[in-house]
C-alpha cells in the first residue's frame, strides 16, 4: 500500500504512457547506460567494437568498465562511413544516426551489416526502429528530463537493475523556468557528472512520469518545420550534404558546416548557445582530418520545440550577415 495523505507531489499525470510503444524497449537512466545494457545482453562478450572517431568520449565508459577492446573508423561529409572496416567474428560496429537526419542511411546499413550493427540513436529519438534493431537512445537531447535513455534489442537476458532516483538531478530544469539557462548551468554540469558516476539503472519513476506528459507528436512536427526553415536559408552555404527531410523522422539539430571558425562565437555572443560535438575530438584526431573540422567548425543550430519561425529567421539572418561581412572583408584584402 502506498502512502496516503500528507503534502502534494508535483502534478504529473500518466496521460501518454504509450508514447514510445517499442516492442523491444528497455527504459534506463541514460543513453550511455542503454549502450551498456545492449552490450550486457549480447550472446557473448564482444572481442572488439568499432566506433566512429566522431563520437562522444562517454561512449568509451561502458567499454572500459566491461573490459572490451575498441577501434575507430572515419566518416565523410555525408556523415557516413568513409571506408567500412573488416568486422571479425564476435565484433560489432556502431553506426551513428548523426543529428537525427540519417534514418535512410541507417536502414541501408542494417541490410548490409545485419546483426553486427549497433545503432547510436542518441541524436535520433524518433527513429522508427520497426525491426527491433540493436540501438540506444537518449531522451535528454530532445526533451527536458533529468536523465533517461532507452535500449532496443531482441537479445534480452532479463538483467535485474536497481531503479534510478532523479529528484536530486532536476534543479537545473526548474531553475531555467524560474530564472534562465545561465543561472542553472552549473547545476546542469553537476548533473552531467553525476550521471557518469551513478552506473547502470532502470529509469526513475520521476523521469517516466515526465515523459508520460510529453506531446511527442507536437515536438516532432515543430522540429521538422524549424529544420525546413533553417535549411531553406542555409543549404547553399552548408558544406555538409543534408538529406531530404522526408528521409528522416525528426532531427535533433540543424548541422551547419562552414570554413568560418568565428561563427560559433558570433552566435554565442548573440545568446544563441551552440554546443561542441565533441571536445575530445581535438585530442583524438589530426588537425587536418574531417573529424577535427567537424569538432571546431560545425554549428548545431537549435531547432527544438521551444522555438518557431521568428527564432529560425533570427538565427539564419545573423549567420548570413556574418558570412557576407567576412566575404566582403576577404575580397577587400
Amino acid at each position: 500500500m502506498n502512502e496516503i495523505g500528507g503534502y502534494f507531489q508535483l502534478e504529473l499525470n500518466y496521460n501518454n504512457e504509450n508514447a514510445f510503444p517499442f516492442q523491444y524497449s528497455e527504459l534506463l537512466n541514460s543513453g550511455r547506460y542503454a549502450f551498456e545494457y545492449l552490450i550486457l545482453n549480447l550472446p557473448n562478450k564482444p572481442s572488439l567494437i568499432w566506433l566512429p572517431w566522431y563520437t562522444c568520449e562517454v561512449m568509451l565508459e561502458p567499454l572500459l568498465r566491461l573490459g572490451i577492446n575498441y577501434d575507430f573508423y572515419k566518416i565523410n561529409s555525408n556523415l557516413e562511413i568513409s571506408s567500412l572496416p573488416k568486422i571479425g567474428n564476435n565484433e560489432y560496429i556502431i553506426i551513428n544516426n548523426y543529428f537525427g537526419i540519417k534514418d535512410k542511411y541507417i536502414d541501408k546499413m542494417s541490410s548490409i551489416l545485419g546483426d553486427k550493427m549497433i545503432i547510436d540513436n542518441s541524436q535520433a529519438l524518433f527513429y522508427n526502429n520497426k525491426f527491433g534493431l540493436k540501438s540506444f537512445y537518449s531522451f535528454r537531447k530532445f526533451v527536458g528530463v533529468p536523465d533517461g535513455g532507452m535500449a532496443i534489442t531482441k537479445d534480452r537476458n532479463k538483467i535485474v537493475l536497481d531503479k534510478s532516483i532523479s529528484y536530486d538531478k532536476i534543479s537545473h530544469l526548474l531553475c531555467r523556468i524560474d530564472l534562465d539557462a545561465s543561472s542553472g548551468y552549473q547545476n546542469y554540469k553537476k548533473n552531467e557528472n553525476n550521471i557518469s558516476n551513478i552506473g547502470i539503472h532502470s529509469m526513475s519513476n520521476l523521469t517516466k512520469q515526465i515523459i508520460s506528459n510529453i506531446n511527442f507528436e507536437y515536438i516532432k512536427e515543430k522540429r521538422n518545420r524549424n529544420f525546413s526553415i533553417i535549411n531553406s536559408y542555409l543549404s547553399d552555404i552548408n558544406l555538409l550534404n543534408i538529406p531530404a527531410i522526408e528521409t528522416f523522422s525528426c532531427p535533433m539539430a540543424y548541422p551547419l558546416l562552414t570554413d568560418d571558425t568565428s561563427l560559433k562565437e558570433i552566435l554565442i555572443n548573440n545568446r544563441i548557445y551552440i554546443p561542441t560535438f565533441w571536445p575530445n575530438i581535438f585530442k583524438w584526431c589530426k588537425i587536418d582530418s574531417l573529424e577535427y573540422k567537424l569538432g571546431s567548425n560545425l554549428i548545431a543550430i537549435p531547432i527544438n520545440q521551444r522555438y518557431g519561425d521568428n527564432e529560425m529567421r533570427f538565427i539564419a539572418n545573423i549567420i548570413i550577415d556574418h558570412i557576407n561581412k567576412s566575404n566582403k572583408l576577404n575580397t577587400q584584402y
